[in-house]
């Protein structure tokens, strides 16, 4: 993640310690993450960066969703638990931003 941050010219190392990735799978129900855990995100986390996708154009809608769009969903459901704060959807297509009150 930092090489690609640094490439673009947009690694700050004073900011490295906001940067907090977190393992999971964008597939399963809850993202794949604990769910003592996914509650102690909720409560802590105040802007969320979606960018994760399927992107094979040889798959079907079908074989895509669960990744695609119910990840967008999970993270959805997630953002109106705990803090507000941004959720920010970025594609292929463009992206959106959306801050939960």
């Amino acid at each position: 993640m930092k090489s690609t941050l640094l490439a673009w010219d947009l690694w700050r190392d004073e900011l490295r310690s906001r940067i907090v990735p977190v393992v999971g799978d964008l597939g399963l129900p809850g993202l794949g993450i604990e769910t003592t855990a996914c509650h102690v995100l909720s409560e802590n986390i105040d802007t969320i960066y979606h960018c994760g996708t399927s992107m094979n154009h040889l798959e079907t809608y079908m074989m895509a969703k669960a990744v695609n769009v119910g990840s967008c969903s999970e993270l959805l459901d997630f953002s109106t638990h705990g803090r507000n704060g941004l959720l920010n959807c970025i594609s292929t297509l463009g992206s959106a931003v959306r801050e939960v009150r």
